[in-house]
C-alpha cells in the first residue's frame, strides 16, 4: 500500500506541476510510466521539436534516441531509434520473435519539406488489410504525431503479387542502395518486409529519382500502393491545413 501510494505521489509531482520543465522528470523510474504519459511525453515534448533542440541532448529524454533506449529497450529492433515508427504508432519489429505466418510489407517514407506516411500491406486469411498513416510531421525537421489513418481491405491477390515482386527482385538479399546518397533533402525510405519467419529492412535515398535496377521494383511496389491508396489526395488536402512554418529553436 505504501509504495502505490508513492507511486501515485510521484505521478503528481511530475505531470501535476505544469511549471516544471520536461528534463527534469528524465530519471523518473519507467514502471511510473504509463503508455499514455509516455506517449504525451513524445507529443509534448520531441514529436514537434526542431532538430536543433536536440543537440547536446544524448543522456537527455528530450532526444529520442535515448527516449526510445529508455522505454522501448526490450525490443530488439534494427531501427529502434527511428521516431517516425512511434509517430505513426506503428510497431518495432522485435527480431527475435518473428511469426512464421506474418506476410506483411511496410513502407515509411520521409520527404523533406512534406509530410511524412506510412503504407503497410498485410495478408490476412484471404484479403490484404492496407493501412496508410499520416503524422502532422514536417519531412527532415520533426516528425510530429499521427493525425491520419485510413484502412481498406483488398483481395489476398494484392499482397501476393508484392510478395512475387519482392521475391523476383531478390530482396530478400538486397543491400542499401547509395546510389543517390549525394542528392541533397529528397526523401528517406524505409522499407520492411516479414514473410516466411523472415525479416528484411532496407533504407533508400530518393528512389523515385535515381536508383539501381533492384531498387526500382522497390519503387513500382510503392507506385501501386500509393495509387490504391490515394494517398496523393489525402497529402495534398493535408498540406492545405497544417502550419508548414519550421519551428523556431
Amino acid at each position: 500500500m505504501r509504495l502505490q501510494f508513492l507511486n501515485i505521489l510521484l505521478l503528481f509531482l511530475l505531470f501535476g506541476c505544469s511549471n516544471q520543465k520536461p528534463i527534469e522528470i528524465a530519471n523518473a523510474p519507467v514502471g511510473v510510466w504509463s503508455n499514455d504519459s509516455i506517449k504525451k511525453y513524445f507529443k509534448d515534448s520531441i514529436a514537434l521539436s526542431h532538430p536543433a533542440d536536440q543537440l547536446d541532448l544524448s543522456d537527455s529524454l528530450n532526444n529520442f534516441a535515448y527516449f526510445s533506449k529508455r522505454f522501448f529497450s526490450h525490443i530488439k529492433s534494427k531501427n529502434l531509434s527511428e521516431p517516425l515508427i512511434y509517430s505513426f504508432e506503428e510497431p518495432y519489429i522485435d527480431t527475435t520473435s518473428i511469426s512464421k505466418d506474418k506476410k506483411w510489407f511496410r513502407i515509411i517514407i520521409n520527404p523533406c519539406f512534406s509530410i511524412p506516411y506510412c503504407i503497410t500491406a498485410e495478408r490476412i486469411e484471404n484479403d490484404t488489410k492496407l493501412t496508410t498513416k499520416m503524422t502532422n510531421g514536417f519531412g527532415c525537421y520533426y516528425p510530429g504525431f499521427l493525425t491520419f489513418t485510413n484502412i481498406q481491405y483488398k483481395p489476398d491477390s494484392l499482397y501476393n503479387s508484392i510478395s512475387r515482386k519482392l521475391e523476383k527482385s531478390n530482396f530478400w538479399d538486397f543491400t542499401n542502395d547509395t546510389t543517390c546518397a549525394k542528392i541533397l533533402d529528397g526523401e528517406f525510405w524505409t522499407v520492411e518486409a516479414i514473410e516466411n519467419g523472415k525479416y528484411k529492412l532496407i533504407t533508400l535515398h530518393s528512389p523515385d529519382f535515381c536508383s539501381s535496377q533492384q531498387a526500382k521494383s522497390i519503387v513500382d511496389i510503392v507506385d501501386k500502393l500509393r495509387d490504391l491508396t490515394k494517398l496523393n489526395e489525402f497529402i495534398d488536402v493535408k498540406m492545405k491545413t497544417i502550419n508548414k512554418v519550421i519551428p523556431s529553436k
